[in-house]
């Protein structure tokens, strides 16, 4: 760099700020302050030494100089050597304080080495180490795995392995990260290659097939089983009861017995600013009918004794104690589609998006019935609502059409007298559970 009237102005700055000997050493100016920051902005070129984190990070003119400076102008391969030292050691402090901070120094010594060695193979004196750099690649490897890095690790071992096939370490660090990736297979293939070119080594590599093989064989089972349950719920919902299947979404889960499914209800007040009921387990013949005389016909709470509660409805909200079984409608939401809500119309299909599919089996695509997601419900479209008549079974609303099990089922009740309720019921679309009248003849839950 050439001196010129810009040097001169840095190297006065410079000698203002670091004279620690000064009596009043001088701050910087609001110029100087926004000169030095513009020019940090406008030099996209590269990082310097103190600050940059490896020397991919550095200007190419900065990493020159290094080599030349460093030891009288080691070639760059005895440089990369020297880095490979240095993260060792900060490797071996890592091991003994349990800190993570020392695998993370060592990795970036490692990774200037690996550079170092790159940059070997453009100096006329010197030749690019390709032993070294694959026991530096090895050795960063080993680093993310102590970070839990496990794709990193592999991907540095499997570039260790392309450039020395006899690195030992490296193929065995590849089949650790894939034994913490879970991809028993490659583990297996790692250790069997190991066997077969690494005889001196081959009781370390044995017991890393053993141990992919046997976990392995725990995951299949456990996966077959997933499918196994994931098919028996398919069969009772759909093939015996006649319902359909989306994927469940919620951790409240039907209790399948060999005589009956006992659903699980959720009851909510939403004219009410009061918690929800929740019924662990509803036989499918049960009345709605019977539910509300359950919950209803008990004096309420005196935290349900309120009025106005939510500021949706303000002076026309009911009071729980108008919630009485012949004073409240039922309404049920369901997806609002113009065809048939998305379920699974194979045990298989939703075996596979409840556990997956088997290995080296058919996987089976979803059709247009099929879907992980049932969000049909979210557009901006009115939301469609069934409106329950008391006497109907919690059976009769799982064979509606357009009811689709995702999760336990979700009753609203509502007052019937509720101006609340009055004006909500324009706002959305209503149907009735059945096209037929159930007895009573008489509509008791409000006209259409």
């Amino acid at each position: 760099r050439k001196p010129g009237e810009n040097e001169r102005e840095e190297r006065s700055l410079y000698s203002r700020m670091t004279d620690v000997n000064s009596d009043s050493p001088e701050s910087w100016t609001e110029e100087e302050r926004a000169k030095y920051l513009q020019k940090l902005l406008d030099d996209e070129s590269g990082e310097e030494a103190l600050f940059a984190e490896s020397l991919n990070d550095m200007k190419p003119e900065m990493v020159q100089a290094l080599v030349q400076l460093r030891d009288g102008g080691e070639p760059p391969s005895a440089l990369a050597d020297d880095a490979k030292e240095r993260g060792n050691r900060h490797f071996k402090t890592a091991l003994k304080t349990e800190k993570k901070m020392w695998y993370r120094q060592a990795a970036k010594e490692y990774t200037d080495g690996i550079a170092l060695c790159m940059a070997a193979a453009d100096e006329s004196n010197d030749e690019r180490p390709i032993e070294l750099e694959s026991q530096l690649k090895a050795n960063r490897g080993a680093c993310s795995l102590a970070l839990r890095n496990y794709g990193a690790a592999k991907k540095d071992c499997r570039e260790a392995l392309n450039l020395d096939k006899k690195n030992t370490k490296a193929l065995y660090r590849l089949g650790k990260a894939c034994l913490a990736l879970k991809q028993w297979d490659a583990a297996m293939n790692a250790g069997e290659l190991g066997v077969s070119t690494q005889p001196e080594n081959a009781k370390a590599f044995r017991e890393m097939i053993k141990f992919a093989k046997n976990k392995k064989s725990q995951a299949l089972r456990e996966l077959q089983t997933k499918r196994k349950d994931a098919i028996h719920i398919w069969t009772r919902i759909v093939k015996h009861e006649g319902a359909k299947l989306a994927l469940w979404k919620s951790p409240d889960r039907p209790a399948i017995t060999p005589e009956q499914i006992e659903w699980p209800l959720v009851i909510e007040y939403p004219e009410l600013n009061i918690p929800n009921d929740k019924v662990e387990r509803a036989s499918a013949d049960d009345l709605f009918a019977d539910w509300l005389l359950t919950l209803l016909s008990s004096p309420p709470d005196e935290r349900y004794q309120s009025s106005g509660a939510n500021s949706d409805s303000g002076k026309d909200m009911p009071s729980r104690s108008r919630y009485t079984p012949d004073n409240v409608a039922i309404y049920v939401r369901v997806p609002n589609t113009q065809r048939l809500p998305f379920h699974f119309t194979s045990a298989e299909a939703y075996a596979d998006a409840i556990a997956g599919p088997l290995p080296n089996s058919t996987t089976y695509s979803l059709n247009s019935n099929e879907s992980l997601n049932n969000d049909e419900d979210d557009d901006d479209r009115p939301s469609l609502f069934l409106d329950i008549h008391p006497a109907a079974s919690i059976k009769d609303l799982l064979l509606h059409p357009r009811f689709v099990v995702s999760g336990p089922i979700r009753l609203q009740l509502r007052s019937l007298d509720s101006a609340a309720h009055a004006a909500w019921r324009p706002t959305v679309e209503i149907r009735k559970l059945m096209d037929v009248p159930i007895f009573p003849p008489e509509d008791i839950s409000g006209k259409d």
